[in-house]
C-alpha cells in the first residue's frame, strides 16, 4: 500500500512539473520563432497531453475493448471542455479570441457533427473513416498553420 501511494505520489509530482515545463517551453518557443501561442496549443500542446490517450486507446483497442478505447475519448473530451475549462474560468477569466471563435469552435463542431454518423449508421468506426478522420486533422493543422 505504501509502495501503490509513493508510485501516486511521484507521478502526481512529475506530472505537476513535467506539464508546467512542457507549457512554458512551448510558449517560450513560440515566442522565439514568432509563432502565436494559439497555433503552439493547438499543435505541440495538444498533440503533447492527447499522447497518453491515444496509447490508452490503442492498447484498448488492440485488446478488443473498444468501449474502453471510446470511453476514454469521449470522458476526456467532456472532461477537457467543462471540468478544465470551467475550473480554469474560477480561476482567472478565459477571453476567447475571435479566431477562435470565428474557425477553431466551427471546425470542432463540424469534426463532432462528422463522427455522429460514424457511430449511429453502423455502430463502429472503421479503418476507412479513421483515416478520414485523420486526414481532417492534417488538413485542419496544415490550416491552422499557414
Amino acid at each position: 500500500m505504501i509502495k501503490d501511494f509513493s508510485l501516486i505520489a511521484i507521478g502526481g509530482a512529475g506530472l505537476y512539473f513535467g506539464s508546467d515545463w512542457f507549457v512554458n517551453s512551448a510558449k517560450d518557443l513560440a515566442i522565439y520563432m514568432g509563432i502565436s501561442e494559439r497555433i503552439v496549443g493547438i499543435t505541440v500542446v495538444a498533440l503533447g497531453t492527447s499522447l497518453p490517450e491515444l496509447v490508452t486507446s490503442v492498447v484498448a483497442a488492440f485488446k478488443k475493448e473498444t468501449d474502453m478505447a471510446l470511453g476514454n475519448l469521449m470522458g476526456s473530451n467532456i472532461f477537457n471542455i467543462l471540468s478544465i475549462l470551467g475550473i480554469t474560468s474560477l480561476i482567472a477569466e478565459i477571453e476567447v479570441s475571435e479566431v477562435i471563435i470565428n474557425s477553431d469552435m466551427i471546425w470542432m463542431m463540424g469534426i463532432t457533427l462528422l463522427i455522429l454518423p460514424f457511430m449511429a449508421i453502423n455502430k463502429t468506426v472503421d479503418r476507412y473513416e479513421g483515416l478520414i478522420l485523420v486526414g481532417i486533422y492534417i488538413y485542419y493543422t496544415i490550416n491552422v498553420i499557414s
